[in-house]
């Protein structure tokens, strides 16, 4: 049956399902058209009669080889054609009586349903003023127009027999169209299975990968043997995250940094490895290295890493990040950053140390990274992030903004360290309500 299909209306891979449904229709009226001559001719019907069935039948077998063979077909063309052809067969055929009328508005239908949905009201519309313009002749200008010709036992015969043709007719083309449903149906259930197996081996591979990414991270008890007092707030958007937090210790200086890595995910995810891998690598061969020089050197490392040239753009892949490096023995402290500043609340006054505005990474304006220090007291409160809290979009279409974030920090620092990410939590969460995050999330608190 498949191949049968497939010699009338053109075979699925040759040919667009429109085109097919549309092939079927023009067979299926010719067929309609030859069947209806010889029905006439048996009857003995008037010639004119005859030949106007021959001549519609022409028509459209005319539009089917251009459909099947040439693959050219115009759903407005045809439905125009088939409102013709059925105002012909309505004068021709006792009007609303003729059972012929039928298989002609089966077909215009037929189009209608095959055509672009934006085109369905205007469609719909030609058959409606068609057949109430039909109405309206038949009912003012019978004598006019129509050419009764039937006996009632003529009528009663034609309605029973267009009635068991339309029924086979109908049977063929709704067999046609769900062959195509069930084989576009097996076909969408296979490819909704692949793509399942693919997003459940690539969601397995990436949660892997958040393993080892969180591996690299400095865990709670190595950080509870290097600060009394501290928060991390930790939040990425995807299963792994291009935020990063790494801290080191050697000899009386504890090195804690905030890093946001260009994008998010597995791109972001693949930049912090780089970034960690070479932060350990720079402190290890001079444990005494200022946080700017470890900038210096981190931006060399990651523009040769990337293969990037030193050419004049700003658009490449690096990252915007927070070295602080406190002495504990002298109560010094020295940061240094690219892009990300440093807070410092004191005697509830929130002290901004500003960072170079230059990534990690080429940049146009290239130089040296800057120095602070800043000499530490008792109560201190030291936060260092990324951009994902205030840059999230809230329910109404705005950024939490700079200004919130400073003043939310001044508003909670006084709160127990350990308890401020629940505060962060909260407030993300009414503040952004239905709206998905926007990028990764990262704060750390560190309290003197």
């Amino acid at each position: 049956m498949n191949r049968f299909f497939g010699i009338l209306f053109g075979n699925t891979g040759d040919f667009s399902f429109e085109n097919r449904v549309f092939n079927a229709i023009a067979f299926i009226t010719v067929l309609q058209c030859v069947i209806t001559f010889f029905w006439n001719l048996s009857l003995g019907m008037p010639i004119y009669i005859i030949s106007t069935i021959s001549v519609i039948g022409l028509i459209c077998a005319v539009f089917y080889y251009y459909s099947r063979f040439r693959k050219k077909f115009n759903a407005l063309s045809y439905l125009i054609l088939a409102c013709i052809l059925l105002s012909v067969v309505w004068f021709l055929n006792e009007g609303s009586k003729g059972a012929t009328s039928f298989s002609f508005l089966f077909t215009a239908v037929g189009i209608i349903c095959i055509s672009n949905k934006k085109h369905h009201f205007i469609f719909l519309s030609i058959i409606l003023l068609n057949i109430a313009l039909l109405f309206f002749l038949e009912k003012n200008f019978y004598e006019t127009f129509m050419h009764g010709h039937h006996t009632a036992e003529e009528i009663q015969s034609d309605m029973v027999f267009f009635f068991i043709l339309d029924l086979i007719l109908i049977y063929f083309i709704v067999s046609f169209l769900k062959e195509n449903y069930d084989k576009e149906n097996k076909t969408i259930e296979a490819q909704k299975e692949l793509l399942n197996r693919q997003h459940t081996k690539i969601t397995d591979s990436i949660k892997s990968a958040e393993l080892i990414q969180g591996a690299m991270l400095p865990n709670e008890l190595y950080l509870n043997t290097l600060f009394n007092d501290y928060f991390v707030y930790y939040k990425p958007k995807d299963i792994v995250s291009g935020d990063f937090y790494w801290v080191n210790s050697y000899n009386d200086t504890t090195f804690f940094v905030a890093a946001d890595c260009t994008g998010h995910g597995v791109s972001g995810a693949l930049m912090s490895m780089l970034g960690i891998a070479f932060l350990n690598e720079i402190t290890a061969k001079n444990p005494d290295i200022k946080p700017n020089e470890v900038l210096d050197e981190l931006r060399k490392k990651v523009i040769s890493a990337l293969n990037q040239p030193q050419t004049k753009t700003t658009l490449s892949y690096g990252m915007d990040i927070s070295v602080c490096a406190l002495n504990r023995k002298t109560g010094i402290l020295h940061f240094s950053g690219a892009n990300n500043a440093l807070y410092l609340i004191r005697n509830k006054q929130l002290i901004e140390y500003k960072a170079d505005k230059m990534p990690i990474g080429t940049y146009p304006r290239e130089q040296a990274f800057s120095l602070q220090t800043i000499s530490v007291e008792e109560n201190d409160v030291f936060y260092i992030f990324s951009d994902g809290f205030e840059d999230q979009f809230g329910m109404n279409k705005k950024k939490f903004s700079k200004k919130n974030f400073r003043a939310f920090l001044l508003d909670n620092h006084e709160t127990e360290m350990k308890q401020q990410p629940i505060y962060f939590e909260n407030h993300l969460n009414q503040w952004k309500g239905n709206e998905e995050q926007t990028d990764d999330i990262l704060v750390i608190g560190i309290k003197i």
